[in-house]
């Protein structure tokens, strides 16, 4: 499974210590730093499936503790409701490192095969955040790091399977 970085980005910082959540130690949160997670998106359209749809993967399942896991991701990091969520993803494959910086989101990229129809009608609204992307652009620029913007791709599944769990 391909793994997705999820950054929350909040006007407020929560410094409460996190080693007694229930997260593995693969996060972590300074007074420096916003809260920071490893989420992977699972198989596919996973949690849009029910366990008897995915025989031999009903842990990554709708209703699985993995999706519980994940709905529960704000709460275990003691994280207020972001104003932005920061995606970093090794999930799609180009000659060049991009930043999505789509004014909006409307359509998603089922970018697997084989599902039940009803996992190519999923729809999944959330605000884009073009001038974060800017923003973001112009800081790795800033450090050398040639990342164009890119205005065209939709999300894939790496992206809205995790965000709408």
């Amino acid at each position: 499974f391909l793994i997705a970085h999820l950054a929350f980005v909040q006007p407020q910082f929560c410094t409460t210590d996190l080693q007694s959540c229930s997260l593995p130690p693969i996060m972590s949160v300074s007074p420096s730093r916003l809260p920071v997670a490893f989420v992977s998106h699972g198989g596919g359209p996973s949690f849009f499936l029910e366990p008897h749809e995915m025989p031999g993967m009903e842990q990554i399942a709708k209703g699985s503790p993995a999706m519980k896991s994940l709905q529960d991701l704000p709460k275990q990091m003691h994280a207020e409701r972001p104003d932005a969520i920061v995606i970093v993803s090794a999930h799609y494959e180009g000659d060049k490192v991009l930043i999505g910086a789509k004014d909006s989101y409307s359509k998603l990229l089922f970018d697997y095969g084989g599902f039940p129809r009803h996992t190519y009608e999923i729809q999944y609204q959330a605000p884009a955040a073009p001038a974060l992307a800017r923003k973001i652009d112009t800081m790795l620029q800033e450090k050398g790091i040639a990342c164009p913007l890119d205005t065209q791709r939709d999300w894939d599944h790496g992206v809205f399977v995790p965000l709408s769990a």
